[in-house]
């Protein structure tokens, strides 16, 4: 290959991880709605009436991104 490709395919495997990161975040706390964490108090019963079932189709979005 010639030098000015593989540079080329360098920046571009640079710039791999910081897209991925930053997608990643946004899977994992803002569409999987774990951050913040929910409060301990919760039950499982009012765990999941407040903080699952409002948010279902956001947490499952975020889930499948992050695979």
């Amino acid at each position: 290959m010639e030098m000015g490709t593989n540079l080329r395919i360098a920046y571009a495997a640079a710039w791999c991880e910081p897209v991925f990161l930053i997608g990643y975040i946004i899977a994992f706390s803002v569409l999987g709605w774990n951050h913040p964490p929910p409060s301990p108090r919760f039950d499982a019963r009012p765990l999941v009436e407040h903080y699952f079932v409002p948010h279902d189709q956001q947490i499952m979005l975020g889930r499948i991104i992050r695979m």
